[in-house]
């Protein structure tokens, strides 16, 4: 069996079943872990969502008026190209999302990519929100190595859909 229908397999029995794609034009990032738009459409449907903020999978940046907050959100800014930089040089802003659910506040909970890459990865290699990822290893249930199998797959298999999405 060739690996790209392994992953294909993987791919499906992996992910949730609610899981889909959203875009988001005209983003704003609020802090170092959440993206605000005044327009998320659902790629599947083309519908406009009613959510106005997408909270990145895994990502718990420090609040604002916490040490390290204004560091994280430049440093999301700087990656998803909204920093004034990017507004003045006329690339499009657009970002796409894979989500996986709404937490308790009602945000768009997933991965968003721009340009290709991950943006959780890469505050994660930045080691920005490290917390909460490390918060979601301690857990009981990703102490089984079948269930922290299940999870890493979870987490990275957004990156090999987008490749085929674009």
């Amino acid at each position: 069996m060739k690996i790209a229908n392994i992953i294909l397999i993987l791919f499906l029995t992996l992910t949730p079943a609610n899981a889909y794609w959203v875009a988001l034009n005209n983003p704003k990032v609020v802090d170092g872990d959440t993206i605000k738009s005044s327009e998320i459409y659902d790629l599947s449907t083309g519908n406009k969502r009613t959510e106005k903020y997408v909270r990145l999978i895994f990502i718990n940046a420090p609040e604002l008026n916490e040490q390290g907050g204004k560091n994280a959100k430049q440093t999301l800014e700087t990656l998803t190209m909204t920093n004034k930089q990017a507004k003045q040089s006329g690339i499009p802003q657009q970002i796409m999302c894979f989500i996986y659910k709404n937490d308790r506040y009602n945000r768009l909970v997933g991965n968003c990519f721009v340009n290709g890459f991950d943006v959780s990865l890469k505050l994660l290699s930045y080691n920005i929100g490290a917390k909460g990822l490390k918060k979601a290893l301690k857990k009981p249930k990703y102490q089984d190595p079948k269930q922290l199998y299940n999870f890493y797959m979870r987490f990275y298999h957004a990156n090999l859909v987008y490749k085929d999405f674009k």
